[in-house]
């Protein structure tokens, strides 16, 4: 069993850090995919909006989700929220689609952060506890400098993503007979799955030190 709280905060902080920048990646796939699908400026804003309102739905339910889970078992389930909703994105060109696709992800995305940031609030250090804080608050900020990034390298070497894309749609093709919209750009498909992995890669140091996650009581005397 993990008990470490040095152990549990550089889980804790390599998580945030990896789903920040999964966060930063949508934050230009998300506008530049809906702005190519014909959205106006104003409905772009309402639909990145709608995201944003999952925090208050999170906020409502938290209580009665941690009565009946363990935060390990929260973390988890919000992967299953954030990764279906960004694959299922590739396939989905109309507004008003995205808008319930990018809420869904909303509630994982958020649910995930609230639940790491609960976990590393009840860890108990001896000190430098303000320290674990403030690289835990830098994570967020460096994983949202580096999504950003990310796609400009893809969309700067268009040739290097063109024949992976080929092959993973020809894979998804063969297996499900879903087809990717010819509407979809390289940048958008390549940008939405790669979201999707880095997420998926973030739910691992969760998985790792579930052991370690305190469970509902425990949460609800530290909150």
């Amino acid at each position: 069993m993990m008990n470490n709280a040095k152990s549990s905060a550089a889980l804790i902080i390599t998580a945030n850090f990896l789903q920040s920048i999964s966060v930063g990646i949508n934050a230009i796939i998300f506008t530049t995919a809906l702005s190519s699908y014909g959205a106006s400026t104003s409905l772009i804003g309402v639909i990145l909006a709608i995201e944003y309102l999952s925090v208050f739905a999170i906020s409502l339910s938290l209580p009665r989700i941690l009565k009946v889970f363990s935060l390990s078992v929260g973390l988890e389930l919000s992967t299953l929220f954030r990764i279906p909703t960004l694959i299922a994105l590739c396939y989905v060109t109309k507004p008003e689609f995205w808008a319930l696709w990018v809420f869904l992800h909303g509630v994982g995305n958020f649910l995930f952060g609230i639940l790491l940031q609960t976990w590393i609030n009840g860890l108990s250090f001896e000190r430098n506890k303000g320290l674990v804080m403030g690289l835990f608050g830098t994570s967020i900020s460096l994983g949202l400098a580096i999504g950003p990034l990310l796609v400009a390298l893809v969309s700067a070497k268009p040739q290097l993503i063109a024949p992976l894309m080929r092959a993973v749609e020809d894979f998804i093709q063969a297996k499900f007979s879903w087809s990717i919209p010819a509407e979809v750009s390289l940048t958008t498909k390549f940008g939405l799955l790669l979201s999707a992995m880095i997420t998926t890669i973030a739910a691992i140091p969760t998985l790792i030190g579930r052991f370690a996650a305190p469970r509902p009581q425990v949460v609800r005397d530290i909150s």
